[in-house]
C-alpha cells in the first residue's frame, strides 16, 4: 500500500513537472510510471517517509541556515504549504515576484542541494513563470501548496498582486459552470507562474442548513445546497485550474 501512496505521488509530480508536448496518452503513461519507479527505487527508506510529508515554516526566505532548509536537505520532505500567518509572504504589498522568488529558491534546494544566483529582475511588469531546475541524481521536486479559494480570509492566503477571485458561493449563485471553469483558469494560470504546483481547494462540502450564527457555518466557502449542482460546479473549477496551469496544477478538493 506505501508503495503505491509513492509511485502516485512521484508519478503526479513527473507529469506536473515534465514537458507534455510530444507524447500519446499511452506512451506518456508508461514513460512517466517506468520514471516513478526508478526514482522511487533509487530512494533510501528514510527519504521515502521524507516524501509523505508536506510541511510549512516560519519565514519568507530559504536560507541554508533555516529550518526549512534543513527539512528539504535532510530529510527530503515532499512539499511544503505557503501561509501570511507564517510569514512566508505578506498581503501588504504586490507578492507574486517574492513568492516566485521562494519557490524558485525551495524548489532548487530540492533539486541542486543549493540555491543559484538569482536573474536580474524584468524592466517591465511582466513576471515570467518560474522556473524549475533539472534534478541531480534522485532529487524529487517539491509540491508547493498553497489556499486560494476566494472570497478573502480564511479561504485565500494570497490576497495581493493576484487578480482577486470572487468567493465560491458567488461562483455557484452564477448557476452556470463556464464561469466557474473560467475563475479557475485564472487561479490556475496565475498560481502556476510564480511556481506554485499545487491547490488546496476548492471546497466541495455541501450547505444544507446554513447556520450563521454557529463557528461551524460553512459561510460563503462553498458553490451552493445541492449535490449535484456542487459538483458541477467544482467540476467545471478544477477543469479550468489544469487548463490555466497546463495540467501543472495538483488540486486537493475539500473537505467532506
Amino acid at each position: 500500500m506505501m508503495k503505491r501512496v509513492w509511485l502516485f505521488s512521484l508519478i503526479l509530480l513527473i507529469m506536473l513537472f515534465a514537458g507534455r508536448s510530444g507524447n500519446s496518452g499511452a506512451a506518456a503513461e508508461v514513460s512517466y510510471m517506468d520514471n516513478a519507479a526508478a526514482l522511487l527505487s533509487s530512494l533510501s527508506p528514510a527519504e521515502r517517509v521524507g516524501q509523505l510529508f508536506l510541511v510549512t515554516f516560519s519565514g519568507n526566505t530559504a536560507a541554508a541556515d533555516s529550518d526549512i532548509a534543513r527539512l528539504i536537505l535532510d530529510y527530503k520532505v515532499g512539499g511544503v504549504a505557503l501561509m501570511a500567518e507564517n510569514d512566508n509572504f505578506s498581503n501588504a504589498a504586490p507578492l507574486p515576484g517574492q513568492i516566485a522568488g521562494l519557490t524558485r529558491d525551495l524548489q532548487q534546494l530540492a533539486l541542486l542541494g543549493q540555491i543559484l544566483p538569482a536573474a536580474p529582475t524584468p524592466v517591465d511588469d511582466t513576471l515570467p513563470p518560474t522556473p524549475i531546475p533539472e534534478p541531480v541524481g534522485a532529487s524529487v521536486p517539491l509540491f508547493v501548496a498553497v489556499s486560494h479559494a476566494g472570497g478573502g480570509l480564511p479561504d485565500t492566503e494570497i490576497r495581493s498582486g493576484l487578480t482577486p477571485i470572487p468567493s465560491q458561493m458567488a461562483i455557484g449563485a452564477t448557476w452556470q459552470p463556464e464561469f466557474a471553469e473560467s475563475v479557475g483558469e485564472i487561479v490556475g494560470s496565475e498560481l502556476s507562474t510564480i511556481g506554485i504546483n499545487m491547490l488546496l481547494g476548492p471546497s466541495l462540502d455541501v450547505l444544507e442548513k446554513p447556520a450563521p450564527a454557529s463557528l461551524k457555518d460553512l459561510g460563503d466557502s462553498v458553490f451552493g445546497g445541492d449535490p449535484y449542482w456542487v459538483g458541477q460546479m467544482g467540476k467545471a473549477y478544477i477543469a479550468g485550474v489544469h487548463a490555466g496551469s497546463q495540467n501543472r496544477m495538483a488540486v486537493i478538493a475539500r473537505h467532506f
